[in-house]
C-alpha cells in the first residue's frame, strides 16, 4: 500500500492546494478500462521538473523530461547584457539515463554520463542544483541553492480516459550560487527562480501556453505570476498571483500574440480585465521534434513582462520590467 495524498482508493484526489502535499506518491492509482492499461502506463506516464532562473543579468532554464518513450535534458543561459544565447539539449530514447522521481522534498532527478551531469536533489527544504554541459566552444558549470517555496499552488486535474495530472509549482524560490560559462562568471544572490514540477497522464494530443514571472511591484512589493491556457477544470488550475508571498487565483487567462512571429510582443489578459499584460521578449528558445508518434513543438521567448495585475483583495499592482518567460507548446507523447 503507497502513502498518498492525492490518490485514494485507487483514485485520484482532484482540486487545488496550496503549501505543502508530503506525499504526492501516484503508485497507488489504479486507471478503469482495460487491464493492458496497466502496461503501457509507464510509457504514457510523464515527468519532469524544470527550473527558471530570472535576473536582470542573466536568464537560466533547466529541465529534465522522463516522456515514457523518450526523456529530454536542456538546459540555457542568455547573457543579457551581450544578448547572446547558449544552449543544450540531450534526447534519451526510452528515457534512458534520466531520472526524474517523483518525490517533491526529497527526490532527484538527474541525468549522467562520463564527462556530463545534470542533478536536482531536494532535502531539507532546500534543492542543490549542480550542472555540467560542454559543447564546442565552452562549458557550462552551475552551482545553486534553492530554498523551497513556503505556498507553492499545487493540482491534480483530470486527463482523458480517467487519468490524472498533478502540478506543483513554486514561484519564487530564493537562489544563491554561480553559474559559469566559458569565462562569463554570474555571482547569483538572493535571486528568485520558478519550480515546476509535474507528473501523470496528460492527454496524447495537448496544446498549452504559459507565463512564468517574478520580480517587484512599482510599489516595491514582491510579485511572482504563474498562468496558463487553457485550463483544463474551471474550479481549479494554476493561475495564480503572490503578492509578498500571498497567493490570488486567476481567472482564466487569455494569450493573444503572433504564432509566426513568437519574437513580438505578447498580450496576456484575463477574461475580466482584472489583469492585462504585455510581455516583451529578448530571445528566445525553440524546438521542433517529429518522430509521427511522437512530437513536440514549442517556443519559449524570455524577457520582460509589465502592466498590472489585481489581487483576492481588490487592489491593483503596477509592474514595469518584470523577468520571465512564456510559452507556446503542442506535443504528441
Amino acid at each position: 500500500m503507497y502513502k498518498s495524498d492525492i490518490i485514494q482508493n485507487g483514485q485520484p484526489c482532484f482540486g487545488q492546494w496550496f503549501g505543502d502535499i508530503q506525499f504526492p506518491d501516484p503508485r497507488g492509482f489504479r486507471p478503469k478500462g482495460h487491464i493492458i492499461s496497466r502496461f503501457i502506463r509507464p510509457f504514457r506516464e510523464k515527468r519532469w521538473q524544470y527550473l527558471g532562473l530570472y535576473t536582470p543579468d542573466v536568464f537560466m532554464g533547466l529541465a529534465l523530461v522522463h516522456a515514457g518513450y523518450v526523456g529530454n535534458v536542456f538546459c540555457y543561459v542568455f547573457d543579457r547584457k551581450r544578448g547572446v544565447l547558449w544552449e543544450q539539449e540531450r534526447l534519451a530514447p526510452l528515457g534512458a539515463g534520466i531520472r526524474v522521481d517523483r518525490a517533491l522534498y526529497s527526490g532527484v532527478s538527474s541525468y549522467h554520463t562520463e564527462n556530463e551531469r545534470v542533478r536536482i536533489e531536494a532535502r531539507n527544504g532546500i534543492r542543490i542544483v549542480d550542472v555540467r554541459l560542454k559543447d564546442k566552444n565552452q562549458d557550462l558549470d552551475v552551482r545553486l541553492e534553492l530554498n523551497d517555496d513556503p505556498n507553492p499552488v499545487q493540482i491534480v486535474t483530470p486527463t482523458r480516459d480517467s487519468k490524472f495530472t498533478f502540478t506543483h509549482k513554486g514561484a519564487a524560490l530564493n537562489t544563491n550560487g554561480t553559474i559559469r560559462l566559458g569565462n562569463q562568471r554570474w555571482n547569483i544572490h538572493d535571486e528568485r527562480t520558478a519550480l515546476d514540477f509535474t507528473f501523470g497522464f496528460p492527454a496524447y494530443h495537448t496544446v498549452w501556453q504559459w507565463l512564468s514571472a517574478h520580480g517587484t511591484t512599482q510599489a516595491g512589493k514582491g510579485f511572482s505570476i504563474n498562468g496558463v491556457a487553457p485550463v483544463f477544470h474551471d474550479s481549479f488550475h494554476e493561475n495564480v498571483l503572490w503578492i509578498e508571498g500571498e497567493p490570488t487565483v486567476l481567472p482564466p487567462l487569455i494569450f493573444n500574440f503572433d504564432a509566426q512571429n513568437p519574437h513580438n510582443e505578447w498580450m496576456i489578459k484575463t477574461e475580466d480585465g482584472s489583469t492585462e499584460l504585455s510581455f516583451q521578449p529578448e530571445g528566445m528558445r525553440r524546438q521542433n521534434i517529429d518522430y509521427r508518434v511522437i512530437a513536440s513543438r514549442f517556443v519559449q521567448p524570455f524577457g520582460n513582462l509589465r502592466g498590472f495585475c489585481t489581487d483576492k483583495h481588490g487592489f491593483r499592482h503596477d509592474i514595469e520590467d518584470v523577468c520571465g518567460v512564456v510559452e507556446d507548446h503542442e506535443a504528441r507523447w
